[in-house]
């Protein structure tokens, strides 16, 4: 959508190019300016791709500074003037001057579609070739990421496009840049590869979580270090043993929560591990020859042993210790486990 804006003491030129354009779904009207004064801070604050610019011959001078300085705050603005007068010397003057292109009034439809129409093939044009620089530009940054060998963050920070260093950006939007790098480095590396490894899959669901727990600029900058930086590892290191140590970890978390009497979840161990959960129950499975949930509940029931043999805690008690929310679930599962419930185990180790 190109907004155009309007220049001109007569607020029925406002209206008549509003009319112009009014079957034009690609054109969206912006206002319009009275005085050369106004200018600045309107054109600031619609910012207009098209500027309908009245000249006459004795403010000509006045109009080309206008372009000039418009032109300065946003080199993608282009100018239309537009005057009662056609002439040569007028015209030559505010084309060599930065507008696109002169209407004469009355203004002729079709003579100014086609300026429109070739003003939009320029800005294609224009978007077109800063995409390839911005493209090519991502490339070379991500070469450097991966070849470099980064000794600490701030080696990291000089290495750093100037777009995700901007501190005078909000923080949405130095996260989307962040969120964009990582996805573009994503597909980067893919393209390298043909296809991208399950670890790095698991690594860039990672770094997309770190994210979105991010409060500031320097979170996300250490993010996005932490994903290049696993990647390299993670090409240095076989499969097998990255699963490993996820399940090392996995167990280690498990008995952290278990000895708080704290809830143990599947999918809230795998948040922490920044993986899926169908990934952690099938890695888990392979790796210790259990399922997730088997796998808890021993160790639920080694506490609940240990407990009911060195205190006088009640059965419920143990229970909620342990982790269970109900204490019938907990006898169930000590029973299944154990070959008799938890009183009779309590009794048969008091024998002892």
């Amino acid at each position: 959508m190109l907004v155009f804006f309007v220049i001109s003491k007569n607020p029925m030129d406002g209206e008549m190019f509003k009319h112009l354009f009014m079957d034009k779904t690609t054109m969206a009207y912006g206002g319009q300016a009275f005085c050369i004064q106004d200018v600045p801070d309107l054109i600031g604050k619609e910012e207009p791709q098209i500027i309908f610019l009245e000249v006459e011959p004795h403010t000509a001078d006045t109009c080309i500074d206008t372009i000039k300085s418009i032109k300065e705050i946003n080199p993608l603005s282009w100018f239309v003037c537009f005057s009662f007068t056609d002439q040569l010397h007028l015209i030559r003057s505010v084309l060599e001057n930065g507008a696109c292109g002169y209407l004469c009034s009355p203004v002729d439809r079709l003579q100014a579609e086609r300026i429109v129409q070739k003003i939009e093939k320029e800005r294609l044009n224009i978007e077109m070739d800063i995409k390839v620089k911005s493209k090519q530009g991502n490339v070379d940054f991500f070469e450097s990421l991966i070849n470099t060998d980064i000794h600490d963050i701030e080696h990291f920070n000089k290495l750093l496009p100037k777009v995700l260093m901007d501190t005078n950006l909000s923080f949405d939007a130095q996260l989307i840049n962040y969120q964009k790098t990582g996805t573009d480095l994503y597909y980067f590396i893919e393209s390298k590869n043909n296809h991208v490894k399950d670890i790095f899959v698991i690594l860039y669901n990672q770094y997309m979580l770190n994210l979105t727990r991010a409060h500031h600029l320097d979170h996300l900058k250490v993010a996005l270090y932490n994903f290049i930086e696993d990647y390299k590892h993670s090409r240095k290191e076989k499969k097998d043993n990255f699963s490993k140590n996820r399940i090392i970890q996995a167990k280690k978390i498990i008995s952290e929560l278990i000895e708080k009497g704290e809830a143990v979840t599947l999918n809230q161990i795998a948040d922490l591990l920044f993986i899926s959960p169908s990934y952690l129950s099938r890695t888990f499975k392979k790796e210790e020859k259990t399922n997730f949930i088997n796998y808890v509940n021993c160790k639920r029931i080694e506490k609940a042993k240990i407990l009911l043999s060195t205190t006088s805690l009640t059965i419920d008690t143990i229970a909620y210790e342990c982790g269970y929310k109900e204490p019938n679930s907990f006898r169930r599962f000590f029973k299944q486990n154990e070959a008799m419930t938890p009183s009779a185990y309590r009794e048969k180790i008091s024998e002892l």
